[in-house]
């Protein structure tokens, strides 16, 4: 939790009616403010979790959505092809397809593989790293980058 400058003034003057309760503990006035005090010290610090989530969720949205998202199109692929899974899998193992991709690794071929099977009806193979490694110096001559 973080403490704002009004909030450690609070309780600093909650430490200084601490003092003068410690002189006058007979005085019900004293006790009485300093309840209030406390409790107003324990409202100003509350969190922000202590909101209703649903009224959580009206505030950030405004902020952090933007309609006009751009969906790119592996991701339309990925919704009009749901047979195809991807297991979650990052380690990586890098694999190279004969369509010159280099994957991250098997798993991440095999649903690439799903996709493009499905979206184009092609089908692509595992091949050695060297034919991925040539297909990228081709693509950067071709850019005039090499």
């Amino acid at each position: 939790m973080a403490f704002t400058p009004l909030s450690i003034r609070w309780a600093q003057m909650a430490a200084a009616l601490g003092d003068q309760l410690a002189h006058n503990r007979n005085s019900s006035k004293m006790k009485t403010f300093v309840t209030l005090m406390v409790t107003a010290l324990l409202f100003v610090c509350s969190p922000v979790e202590a909101l209703d989530r649903d009224k959580r969720l009206r505030v950030v949205s405004p902020v952090h959505a933007n309609e006009r998202v751009l969906v790119t199109g592996q991701e339309q692929r990925e919704k009009r092809h749901g047979h195809c899974v991807d297991d979650g899998t990052r380690e990586e193992d890098p694999v190279c397809a004969s369509n010159g991709k280099k994957y991250l690794n098997m798993n991440r071929f095999e649903y690439n593989k799903c996709l493009i099977q499905a979206e184009d009806g092609e089908d692509i193979t595992i091949v050695d790293l060297d034919f991925c490694r040539e297909a990228l110096l081709e693509d950067l001559e071709s850019e005039g980058l090499l």
